[in-house]
């Protein structure tokens, strides 16, 4: 089954109350909270793009595929790529445990993975 998991890129980039978040980015309070507790049934492109700008990511960021039974045994199924293979990260957590004189070589390699990225 194909859904979203919108609460991965919430974490992953820090943010621990989304529906703030996305109050405060231009959306409305009620969609601010079926976006932040994946209560929606339906997620409009137009939508999706915006949560896309804000959080730095692709529609595939936002979704991740649980295969039923008969799913799982197809091995070349291209959906696979969407299994959820990463562990919650806790970018605070990590921030926090490490030191705070290994601070500036931290932030030194994570500019030099975002330099690797393009």
């Amino acid at each position: 089954m194909l859904k979203y998991n919108l609460q991965k890129m919430f974490k992953l980039r820090g943010i621990t109350n989304p529906t703030i978040y996305l109050q405060r980015n231009g959306f409305k309070d009620y969609t601010s909270y079926k976006i932040a507790y994946n209560e929606f049934k339906y997620l409009p492109a137009e939508t999706m793009e915006k949560i896309c700008l804000l959080l730095n990511c692709t529609p595939n960021d936002l979704m991740e595929w649980v295969p039923d039974s008969t799913q799982a045994q197809n091995e070349n199924a291209a959906l696979r790529k969407l299994i959820t293979t990463q562990t919650n990260i806790n970018l605070t957590q990590v921030l926090h445990d490490v030191p705070v004189e290994k601070m500036n070589e931290f932030v030194q390699k994570v500019e030099e993975l975002k330099k690797n990225i393009s």
